[in-house]
C-alpha cells in the first residue's frame, strides 16, 4: 500500500477555509478551468472527488483505479495480458494445497502489474498532481491486487476517523477470505465490509451521506429480500410512472442511493454543492449539472448495467478458455 500525504497550498486557504465567504475568486477561476482541461481525469471525478473535498462541502472523498480513469478500460486489459495465462491455468489445479500456493503467486504477479502499468500512466499521474494543486491528501486502499481506491481528505479529524476505518475494513475482510469456501457468495468476497452496519454507518458519514440513506443502504445490504441496486433503481421507475419526477440533486455524488428519490436531505446537499461550484465559476455549475443527470441516469439503469458487466466478464473468460 501506498500512502501519499500532501500539504495544503497557501494559496487556496482563503478559498477553503470558510465555504460561507465568497472565495478567491480569480485563483479559483484559474483552478476550475485548468481541471476542466485535464484529460487525464473523468469530469465526475474532478467535481465530486476532488473539487468537493477542496471546497469543504464533502469532508472525504473517493474514486477507484483503474476503473475511473479515462483509459481504464485499456489499463485493464493491459493488466490481463501480464496474467490472465497464469489465471485460466489455476483453473486446471485439483490440489487445494498447490492451488493455493499459485494463488498467492498469482496475486503477487497481479499487484505487479497494477504497479507497473497503472502507476506508470500519465492518468495516474494527472491524479496525484491534482491532489497536490488543490493541497488535498490521499490515501491508497488495495480492494484486490488490480483494484485501488483512492481517498481524498483534508487532513484533521478525518485523517484519524479514515486511517481507523480502513484498519477495521482491513480486518473484515481478512476475517472473510480466511473462512471463505467455495460456497461464500461473491459479494461478500468483493464487499464483505458492507455487511458491517457499524462501518458503513462510519464511512457514509465520513464521505457526507445523509443519514437516513445510510440507513437505508444497510438495511438492503442486509436484507435477502432485495439489494440496494434494484431497490433505488424501481424507486426512480414507479416514481415515474405516477408521474413523480426524482430530484436530480439528490444523487449529488456517482454510487450514492438516496433513502428515496426526492430526499430532501441529500437534495439540500446537491443543491448546496451546486451553488458552491457556480460561486466559483459558472461553467463548473453547468458541469456538475451534467454530473447529476448521469448519476441518476445510473441509478436508474444499475440493475442492466450490473447484468451488462458480469456478461462482459464472462465473455472475456470464454475468450481467455479458447487461447489456451
Amino acid at each position: 500500500m501506498h500512502v501519499y500525504l500532501h500539504k495544503h497550498s497557501y494559496l487556496l486557504m482563503g478559498l477553503l477555509s470558510n465555504l460561507g465567504e465568497k472565495p478567491q475568486s480569480m485563483l479559483a477561476e484559474e483552478l476550475a478551468k485548468e481541471i476542466l482541461n485535464e484529460t487525464g481525469m473523468l469530469d465526475e471525478v474532478k467535481l465530486e472527488d476532488y473539487l468537493m473535498v477542496a471546497l469543504g462541502v464533502r469532508p472525504c472523498s473517493f474514486f477507484t483505479a483503474p476503473a475511473e480513469f479515462p483509459d481504464g478500460p485499456e489499463l485493464g486489459r493491459k493488466i490481463d495480458e501480464v496474467s490472465y495465462r497464469n489465471f485460466v491455468n489455476l483453473t486446471k489445479i485439483t490440489d487445494m494445497g498447490l492451488r493455493r500456493k499459485l494463488v498467492s503467486k498469482l496475486k503477487e504477479k497481479l499487484r505487479g502489474a497494477f504497479k507497473s502499468v497503472v502507476y506508470a500512466s500519465p492518468s495516474y499521474k494527472a491524479h496525484l498532481r491534482w491532489a497536490k494543486k488543490l493541497g488535498l491528501r490521499m490515501r491508497e486502499v488495495e480492494i484486490r491486487p488490480t483494484i485501488h481506491e483512492f481517498y481524498l481528505f483534508r487532513g484533521g479529524e478525518t485523517e484519524r476517523k479514515l486511517k481507523k476505518l480502513i484498519g477495521i475494513k482491513e480486518n473484515i475482510r481478512k476475517d472473510v477470505f480466511r473462512f471463505a469456501s467455495p460456497s461464500t457468495p461473491k459479494h461478500l468476497l468483493i464487499y464483505p465490509e458492507d455487511l458491517s452496519p457499524e462501518y458503513v454507518t462510519s464511512i457514509g458519514e465520513l464521505l457526507g451521506y445523509p443519514e437516513c440513506c445510510v440507513e437505508r443502504y444497510v438495511e438492503n445490504r442486509l436484507s435477502e429480500a432485495t439489494n440496494v441496486e434494484d431497490r433505488a433503481s424501481s424507486q426512480i421507475k414507479e416514481s415515474k410512472k405516477r408521474g413523480e419526477k426524482p430530484d436530480p440533486f439528490a444523487y449529488f455524488v456517482r454510487g450514492f442511493f438516496p433513502c428515496n428519490p426526492i430526499c430532501q436531505n441529500a437534495v439540500k446537499i446537491g443543491r448546496r454543492v451546486y451553488e458552491a461550484f457556480r460561486a466559483v465559476d459558472p461553467l463548473l455549475g453547468s458541469c456538475y449539472l451534467e454530473c447529476l443527470r448521469k448519476n441518476l441516469e445510473t441509478v436508474e439503469d444499475y440493475p442492466e448495467l450490473i447484468k451488462a458487466h458480469e456478461e462482459k466478464l464472462r465473455e472475456r473468460w470464454h475468450a481467455y478458455l479458447g487461447e489456451t
